[in-house]
């Protein structure tokens, strides 16, 4: 009997304990809740060639992630109001471009909001030294949801890849920059 009252009291005193200590916890913020509950959720992946991915060095898998990172901060940092894209370009394609509005205004129509961005495929050139991807881009033009094909070219420079080209396919939702 006494080994009963034991676990009960124990099961009491942890209940309590984990009730308090739950309860202590910071209130989540309305933008950590927003971002989980909006974040988009992937349902299944475009797969590359198997032969062309098989065939890659480690040296090119890492170069690939690397490009592919350099892609994205490009994308964020032109969506970034405070944001300096040219950061991820070579200076032929800074020259052509040399502020962000401008950048912008030549890839993306007016009233549109790049969300996500995905590769589809890429090749390597130049000796390793040259790469091009094909991606899609899930864009927001005025309130709609639409999906556009690009392209990015990018150089591989003392300080890592940098894009010396890009340009979104679809017409209806963007212009080509080069």
């Amino acid at each position: 009997m006494s080994t009963m009252i034991r676990t009960l009291v124990m099961t009491c005193i942890a209940g309590f304990t984990l009730a308090l200590w739950t309860h202590a916890l910071p209130a989540e913020t309305s933008a950590a809740f927003e971002t989980r509950v909006l974040e988009p959720m992937m349902i299944s992946s475009i797969q590359l060639n198997p032969d062309k991915v098989g065939r890659l060095r480690k040296s090119d898998r890492a170069d690939l992630e690397s490009a592919r990172g350099t892609l994205s901060r490009f994308f964020k940092l032109m969506e970034d109001p405070d944001g300096v894209p040219q950061k991820c370009m070579t200076p032929s394609f800074v020259r052509v471009h040399p502020d962000r509005i401008g950048l912008r205004r030549a890839l993306v129509a007016d009233e549109t909001t790049v969300l996500q961005i995905a590769m589809l495929d890429f090749e390597f050139s130049g000796g390793g030294k040259a790469l091009e991807f094909s991606f899609y881009a899930v864009v927001m033009p005025e309130g709609s949801v639409d999906v556009g094909e690009g392209t990015a070219k990018l150089e591989k420079t003392n300080e890592g890849w940098k894009l010396s080209s890009v340009g979104i396919l679809r017409p209806e939702i963007a212009r080509p920059a080069k």
